[in-house]
């Protein structure tokens, strides 16, 4: 009787030693995800919805996401190279008309030099002089809009950064070739707001159709990233690792993002100073 008393004692003394706090200690970050998305299920109404499945890139091969992360780091070192070049264009005006004739010449270089180790050097230095040049076009327009609407250039910065990633996670984490119908989708409306800006010219129509343009072109450009980040993938699965002419790819869909958002962000700018002198006239 003391022996089974004695246990009982021992057991009733385990039950009410509190627990370890689960929610911190006990349960891992995968569990913590799981934990969340069943929540979010609940209360969204989607099944299975799991934030540790969306933010995995396991379904790339290694070589792939190896490929990527140079394509990534290649994109960043031309997008440096192109903010020196406005930069430099800013303190040296004359260079602007040099620089768009060389960005011509770099372009065609990099385009017909071919991937081979004996050309990597001479690759990168095509690269970042197109990008340099390219960011020297960029001159006036930045130039304009930090002088007129400080601060501008940088939230244009912040958005085209934001649209590229968001874009570019969902080309990503969608299956492989989800994406790649946009191809002809998109050059038709390339092709449609060429011919449109081309007549407006013509025509006189200029103001009606500036707007259509300038947000249709966004929503082009964005659908580029999410098609070439795809295209970029599947090339990387058939043995295309030119890591340089996928980042340039890239790149062109930067600039472009960056052009639009920061005009549409000049022309709201704009809209909202009128409107507040029309407000101080009245009053």
């Amino acid at each position: 009787l003391e022996v089974h008393t004695g246990v009982d004692r021992e057991q009733r003394s385990k039950e009410h030693v509190p627990k370890p706090d689960q929610g911190t200690s006990g349960i891992g970050m995968a569990d913590w995800l799981n934990s969340l998305s069943g929540l979010m299920g609940g209360q969204t109404g989607v099944p299975n919805l799991s934030p540790a499945q969306l933010l995995k890139f396991t379904q790339l091969d290694p070589h792939v996401q190896k490929h990527l992360a140079r394509v990534y780091l290649t994109l960043a070192l031309a997008l440096i190279a192109c903010s020196v070049g406005c930069y430099i264009g800013m303190l040296l005006p004359f260079i602007l008309t040099p620089a768009f004739i060389l960005s011509f010449g770099a372009m065609l270089g990099l385009a017909f030099t071919p991937n081979t180790p004996q050309m990597l050097n001479r690759r990168y230095t095509l690269l970042g002089t197109f990008a340099f040049c390219q960011g020297c076009a960029l001159t006036p327009l930045v130039s304009m809009a930090a002088a007129y609407y400080p601060g501008v250039v940088l939230t244009a910065m912040l958005g085209t950064a934001t649209v590229f990633m968001c874009f570019t996670v969902s080309a990503m984490i969608t299956p492989r070739r989800a994406y790649m119908f946009l191809g002809g989708y998109l050059a038709s409306a390339t092709m449609g707001l060429l011919v449109m800006s081309l007549s407006s010219r013509f025509t006189g129509s200029g103001s009606y159709t500036y707007g259509i343009e300038l947000y249709g072109g966004l929503l082009v450009f964005a659908g580029y990233v999410l098609f070439d980040t795809q295209v970029i993938i599947e090339k990387a699965y058939s043995g295309n690792m030119d890591h340089i002419r996928h980042a340039t790819d890239l790149f062109v869909d930067v600039v472009a993002l960056f052009v639009r958002i920061l005009v549409i962000l000049m022309r709201n700018a704009e809209k909202k100073e009128q409107d507040k002198r029309k407000r101080e006239k009245r009053n």
